[in-house]
């Protein structure tokens, strides 16, 4: 799976009412760890492929990702 339909799961989970601070911390966290296994799975993959600048921007967009995915949990720790 890439990282949209990892993003597709993520944004389900946390649609609708009654949802509990700790469940959506929880789908988050799971978005996270799934993305770095996606990610370590395609950058071994296709490293042959790669310059070393295209593995530099990716490696800092999926910085810039889980960057603001503690943020928005952080963010959630609030409202609790």
């Amino acid at each position: 799976m890439d990282v949209t339909g990892y993003l597709n799961i993520l944004k389900k989970d946390l649609q609708g009412k009654d949802k509990l601070t700790a469940d959506m911390v929880d789908s988050v966290k799971a978005f996270k760890v799934n993305l770095r296994l996606s990610i370590k799975l395609k950058v071994r993959t296709c490293s042959r492929r790669f310059t070393q600048d295209k593995l530099f921007n990716l490696e800092h967009s999926i910085f810039k990702i889980i960057r603001f995915m503690h943020v928005f949990v952080d963010i959630l720790n609030l409202v609790k």
